[in-house]
């Protein structure tokens, strides 16, 4: 009987020293790849000399090397990757992958500066001599998720002046080897990567439109993207020129598919004319758009984004298709019609968005 209880006093007084065991800080390499996987951009081949204490295939070698070429992380010859990550050197990380400014100005010294204008004022704290961010203290997991929450939150709030280039560049080649098309749903950046795609928001009407980074640009004081005009208009009316919009960057488009998911449709066509299913705000370049009804509707005609009208007029009757494949990219007008007469016009952007590998 005493042996027993023991043996119970024993187990339970072992318990809290498991459950309530103290959260290690995270280190330098599991918080740098927990930072770079969130961008969901992909690691490129490099001839960067790798840090002299990261060996050849241990886990996440070439994202590091990778982002040591493109001066994320400053030009040390260590990385020291079994570390522990301070809040500092987490701050500079983040700034860095997220294409805040160029590698070059973002250090220690401009950290709280460049914080500030992106409206991440909390992120910093007051000392009574000057403002720091938190100096070398040890962040565990918790605390840089947290971090990067705080932080990417704050990016998707920043406004930013928008504007668009059109005719003036139709034809020429853009920063990245492609031919600039006005009718394509791409737009200039000056450090977003290319191939990256970007949600971007009117903020005066609510409309967003998804767009690639395929250029460098612009480079008027105070513009943080050009659209093309596609892009543009599909959120403002061009009389306007410019307008000011909010960022969300989703990731480089090999690696992400928003179009997946996405259950914008827009169905009616009259009160008693619905389609099933319907027209898809947002489609995956490549993929295609059925048309049915449980009753008679007309597709009259689909304006393409280059100015080019496909006319239909074929009515679709009940238990009958019609199907739409986009071939380019752009906002097309789907225009529909009811036995009453009724017209009804829908948009549909079409995008590349990536596909799953």
């Amino acid at each position: 009987m005493l042996r027993t209880l023991a043996i119970a006093l024993v187990l339970v007084f072992s318990v809290p020293s498991v459950v309530f065991a103290k959260e290690a800080p995270i280190t330098r390499r599991d918080g740098f790849l927990l930072l770079w996987h969130s961008i969901h951009r992909p690691v490129e081949q490099t001839n960067e000399h790798p840090f002299s204490d990261l060996a050849k295939g241990s886990p996440g070698f070439d994202a590091i090397t990778y982002a040591k070429s493109r001066g994320l992380l400053g030009d040390a010859k260590s990385f020291h990757p079994g570390s522990a990550l301070d809040r500092a050197t987490a701050m500079l990380w983040l700034l860095r992958t997220r294409n805040v400014d160029d590698p070059k100005n973002i250090a220690p010294k401009t950290i709280a500066s460049l914080l500030k204008g992106i409206g991440a004022d909390n992120l910093v704290l007051s000392s009574k001599k000057s403002s720091r961010v938190f100096g070398g203290r040890a962040l565990l997991r918790s605390e840089l998720i947290a971090l990067i929450n705080a932080f990417d939150s704050a990016l998707a709030k920043q406004e930013h002046e928008v504007s668009l280039y059109a005719e003036d560049f139709q034809g020429e080649g853009t920063a990245f080897g492609e031919t600039f098309d006005m009718h394509a749903l791409t737009a200039a950046h000056r450090t977003f990567p290319g191939n990256t795609l970007v949600k971007v928001k009117n903020v005066a009407n609510g409309k967003s439109v998804l767009v690639r980074i395929n250029d460098r640009g612009p480079y008027v004081k105070g513009r943080d993207m050009d659209l093309s005009l596609n892009a543009f208009t599909a959120i403002a009316d061009r009389s306007e020129g410019k307008i000011h919009a909010t960022f969300e960057r989703l990731g480089d488009r090999s690696l992400v598919r928003p179009c997946v998911g996405i259950p914008a449709y827009q169905s009616r066509i009259t009160k008693s004319v619905r389609l099933i299913k319907g027209v898809p705000r947002l489609l995956t370049l490549g993929d295609t758009v059925t048309l049915r009804s449980a009753s008679t509707f007309i597709v009259e005609e689909v304006r393409n984004p280059d100015g080019t009208i496909d006319s239909s007029h074929q009515w679709i009757a009940p238990g009958t298709r019609y199907a739409i494949t986009p071939s380019s990219e752009g906002l097309f007008d789907v225009v529909l019609g009811a036995k009453d007469g009724t017209r009804k016009t829908m948009e549909m952007q079409v995008m590349d968005c990536g596909r799953t590998r």
